[in-house]
């Protein structure tokens, strides 16, 4: 059933669908026979995944930046030395992954310098982009990510370089240029702050920093029960404004008291929605279970996270998440709600 308040709410939150093709693959790699399975699969295995693309934030962006490398061993011709350089990703508030896609020498007035990031003139992209450095001065270079600070957006590129007919002190007149493919959430302000806390989990999940991963998957739930319970406060004043009735008047009243426990807000939040059997729902038990270890991490207490299971732990955050993005109970209707049969 789709409520008037879950119309309210839908374009609120833009989500986004799973791949057939990425359900397909896992199936088919891992010997699973039903969508459900392969979704159950990525969530526990590569939640990154599942959240750049079944829910809104994270983008793909290519990237051109100048590749100022260098040296600490003897430069000279016919020599292979190792080479480094360290150039940074602007505008991004956390780097999801970031590879070096091609590198080489542009013209000058191919591009120009805009916030630190180069922009590539679309005649040049167009006629093939990057010139190799082998090919235009007789300089081979190897360059790869080594890795990248996920949040400043620094990268350490390494490689080796063979130096035919220059060396590398004779390459100020030349500029290399690298395209670097990234996922990443912008400095936006429009990137929700729930999507960041989800981000932020599972990039604590992959440092191993269980206690981080865990809080901050529980930090994103309750930012979108908060939201959605503040959403029910806005939909009631607004009808009560074309016409008090009692019943409005007593749920403005009710949707106006803050001071309230959020699994208390949660099950009014699906009620509203028309969730059906949300009360029933395993993920809705699973959370309230949850919540007395989040309380306890929050408020300096006593807990145990050493047979914690994050991967059940994105299962049940994701299933609400769906489940009140959809107003339809994912656990009767399976994870086909975020998969695209196109």
């Amino acid at each position: 059933m789709t409520t008037s308040f879950y119309k309210h709410m839908a374009k609120k939150f833009p989500v986004g669908k799973i791949t057939e093709r990425t359900v397909t693959d896992i199936k088919l790699n891992h010997e699973l026979r039903t969508d459900d399975e392969a979704v159950d699969y990525l969530i526990r295995n590569d939640p990154m995944k599942f959240v750049s693309q079944a829910l809104s934030g994270l983008e793909y962006k290519e990237v051109f930046l100048s590749l100022d490398i260098t040296t600490d061993f003897f430069d000279r011709l016919g020599s292979t030395i190792p080479v480094y350089c360290n150039p940074r990703l602007h505008g991004f508030s956390r780097i999801v992954s970031a590879a070096l896609i091609e590198y080489g020498i542009l013209d000058e007035e191919c591009y120009s310098y805009n916030q630190h990031q180069l922009v590539i003139d679309e005649v040049c992209a167009n006629s093939g982009g990057l010139t190799s450095l082998n090919a235009r001065i007789g300089f081979e270079c190897s360059l790869h990510i080594q890795s990248y600070n996920q949040y400043t957006g620094e990268l350490f590129v390494i490689g080796h370089a063979i130096n035919h007919n220059v060396t590398l002190s004779d390459l100020d007149g030349h500029e290399i240029v690298g395209k670097i493919g990234c996922i990443a959430l912008p400095v936006d302000s429009s990137v929700q702050t729930w999507i960041e806390c989800l981000v932020d989990s599972i990039l604590d999940h992959q440092n191993g920093n269980k206690k981080m991963a865990f809080f901050n998957s529980f930090a994103a739930m309750d930012q979108i029960i908060q939201r959605f319970y503040r959403g029910l406060f806005e939909f009631y004043l607004s009808k009560s404004r074309r016409g008090i009735t009692d019943e409005l008047r007593r749920k403005v009243k009710k949707y106006a008291n803050d001071n309230r426990r959020l699994d208390e807000k949660l099950d009014d939040v699906a009620k509203e929605l028309g969730i059906s059997d949300f009360g029933k729902m395993q993920c809705r038990a699973k959370y309230k279970e949850l919540t007395t270890t989040r309380d306890s991490i929050a408020h300096g207490g006593m807990y145990d996270l050493s047979t914690l299971d994050m991967g059940g732990v994105y299962i049940t955050v994701f299933s609400l998440l769906v489940t009140l993005f959809n107003a339809a109970n994912v656990e009767q209707s399976g994870w086909g709600l975020v998969v695209s049969k196109r």
